[in-house]
């Protein structure tokens, strides 16, 4: 890949996995960030955002599972492609605002978000040389937190202006021009017009078994599920109380606690990249993966006592620290796995391990607020996950065995 013509294919497959997941992240958090408002006029507790994201992510855990034999016979493209349409027919169905809707439509939400992420890489692996995978793969999993932000950002504004019906449907709307709009990377991407199934195409438990039996199969990919399962745990419990920590726990005013979450997401896109770069210059990237948990647990083992001491800027530094690697580990992850896949069986190994990585996203508030209730303190329950990263991340330094 030497010259500007055998970089297109590259570039185009980043350009696709990137845009695709930054666009699904926004279907799933731009709900969230309506709920206040339209569970509302819904009439329906505010708490019910709750169960929306759950399903979101418990639909996306087993559609996930399913989405490499939709690559073998549609092609990665194309499964990009569905997964933002069926994204966007979700979102549009929330806007239509009928309760008995809400449920089918975080079903199509979490269906598109469980797709992204497998297709993405197998279109990436399949055009990038393998020394630059974890650089590529970490600036295509910023597109979570970008995704986020963007929500964050606009989401409120349209909804002053437009109300949150209007500003549902216009999501929904763009991501199904999106879809519409990926077909012209066809050319660049120089992938075939269609992939011809082998064998006929059924919806069966094999289907779904497959990429879980890929997994358990392999040490590695089996210890990467485990792993992913722990840290997305713990990088979600920051996205979903470290705010409500602050502001509660801490007594730090609203608006600053924002400001050092924003702070803490801003170094974890950072993070994602630099950690990509380092991967690539590594032997074992596997260690790298356990300094990250061993760094991200020690941050949230320390949050109580930084956070009992009062001060902002210390606070503020650990912070950076913590975003840096509770949320910076992702694309690090996805390149191993990557690596450690069959040739060929990216996206299939990605949905098996992906299955992992969403049960720990899916436990973990509800066993964090658990934790909290139980012994009074977010801060003893950010502490608790983060014993549980910490003694991960030793194992994984130390291991000899895991090699990807």
């Amino acid at each position: 890949m030497a010259n500007q013509g055998q970089w297109a294919p590259a570039v185009a497959a980043l350009a696709v996995g990137f845009s695709t997941l930054t666009l699904a992240a926004i279907s799933m958090i731009g709900p969230a960030v309506l709920a206040p408002v339209a569970t509302h006029e819904l009439g329906v507790p505010s708490e019910g955002i709750g169960v929306f994201v759950a399903l979101n992510y418990l639909v996306a855990m087993f559609s996930g599972l399913a989405c490499g034999a939709f690559v073998a016979r549609l092609g990665g493209l194309r499964v990009c492609q569905l997964a933002v349409l069926i994204a966007g027919v979700g979102l549009c169905l929330v806007g239509l605002g009928h309760v008995w809707l809400v449920l089918p439509a975080a079903a199509f939400i979490g269906i598109g978000y469980g797709w992204v992420n497998p297709s993405g890489s197998h279109i990436i692996v399949d055009r990038t040389p393998r020394n630059r995978l974890g650089i590529v793969l970490s600036i295509k999993q910023t597109g979570v937190p970008v995704g986020g932000a963007i929500a964050g950002a606009i989401v409120p504004t349209l909804t002053l202006r437009f109300g949150w019906a209007a500003t549902i449907e216009m999501l929904g709307a763009a991501c199904i021009l999106a879809a519409l709009a990926l077909a012209l990377a066809r050319n660049l991407l120089r992938e075939p017009p269609r992939v011809r199934p082998v064998e006929p195409f059924r919806l069966s438990i094999a289907l779904f078994a497959r990429p879980l039996g890929m997994v358990a199969r392999s040490p590695t990919l089996m210890m990467l599920g485990f792993t992913s399962l722990v840290y997305s745990g713990l990088q979600l419990n920051i996205t979903t109380y470290l705010v409500s920590y602050m502001n509660v726990g801490l007594g730090i005013p609203l608006v600053t606690a924002g400001l050092l979450f924003s702070g803490t997401l801003i170094a974890g896109i950072c993070g994602r990249i630099f950690w990509g770069a380092v991967a690539d210059r590594m032997r074992n990237p596997v260690r790298l993966m356990g300094m990250l948990g061993v760094v991200s647990g020690f941050c949230s083992v320390v949050l109580p006592w930084v956070g009992s001491t009062g001060s902002l800027v210390l606070l503020g530094a650990l912070f950076v620290v913590y975003g840096a690697t509770a949320v910076g580990w992702n694309g690090v992850h996805m390149a191993l796995v990557a690596r450690a896949a069959p040739d060929g069986e990216e996206g299939t190994a990605t949905g098996g391990v992906q299955f992992l990585t969403f049960f720990g996203a899916l436990a973990a508030p509800p066993v964090f607020a658990v934790c909290s209730a139980l012994t009074g303190s977010y801060g003893i329950a950010f502490a608790l996950f983060g014993v549980v990263a910490f003694v991960l991340g030793l194992v994984l330094c130390f291991s000899r065995r895991l090699v990807a």
